[in-house]
């Protein structure tokens, strides 16, 4: 009883300090936002991706001047060994973020905003993420900067890969002139001195996303996250974003 007791202050504990690091960064929305059932077909049947301290898991909407970020919100928590018994020793140790700008949509209220293409992408990017308990910032502490393969969402067609998914990019910091220096979100429990990054996830359009896998080696991914950490737009994801490819030299499809 005792260690579940310190495993739910723990959680607490790193709630409180994500939302005051976001609420530097805009204005953090009340409402959380959540699923209906943690449920999705396989195979094998119906399976159950639950978060680290979460069945449903979590998404929080910050509202920025031009901007709107829908931020993970419990990525980050330690392992629940009722709900994950075989946890690895590490954990997350980032939330991922999801930035839009607001001329972007149609419609920037709340509700819409909930109901969009935003949050949907988000959930299809971080469940396969804590299902397979992928270390991804022991790889972004390795190479720098990875693709991250989205599985499909509708309306997002265009941005289909070659390979069936959605590309997207991480590793570009929200500030810096240096790849992989990510905004610290909050202290990490277990080490204190690691901390818990606040990670972009950037869409890349369908030539960008078959052109950076097009080889092995993550000599592309560097490339393309190189160009955006130069671009104006740097982390802002939208459906309609052109692509960079020809600033390097690329032809675009």
């Amino acid at each position: 009883m005792r260690a579940r007791v310190n495993h739910e202050e723990a959680v607490r504990r790193l709630e409180e300090s994500r939302r005051l690091t976001l609420a530097r960064i805009g204005q953090v929305n009340d409402k959380v936002l959540s699923r209906a059932h943690p449920f999705f077909p396989s195979n094998n049947g119906p399976v159950m991706r639950a978060w680290p301290s979460s069945v449903l898991g979590k998404q929080l909407l910050v509202r920025r001047k031009d901007s709107v970020v829908v931020v993970t919100d419990g990525l980050s928590d330690p392992w629940d060994p009722e709900l994950h018994p075989n946890a690895p020793k590490w954990t997350f140790g980032f939330e991922l973020a999801l930035e839009v700008p607001l001329g972007s949509l149609s419609d920037v209220s709340d509700e819409a905003i909930r109901g969009s293409w935003i949050p949907t992408t988000l959930w299809a990017a971080t469940d396969w993420v804590a299902a397979e308990k992928v270390d991804i910032k022991g790889r972004l502490l390795k190479f720098d900067c990875a693709t991250h393969a989205i599985p499909r969402v509708g309306g997002l067609e265009k941005l289909v890969g070659a390979n069936g998914f959605i590309g997207g990019l991480l590793g570009v910091p929200y500030a810096g002139d240096q790849l992989c220096s990510q905004l610290v979100l909050a202290p990490e429990p277990n080490n204190p001195k690691d901390a818990i990054w606040l990670l972009p996830l950037k869409l890349l359009t369908a030539d960008e996303y078959d052109w950076a896998v097009g080889v092995q080696d993550g000599a592309r991914a560097k490339a393309l996250a190189e160009a955006f950490l130069r671009d104006s737009q740097r982390t802002l994801s939208w459906l309609d974003r052109p692509s960079i490819l020809p600033k390097l030299g690329v032809a675009a499809k």
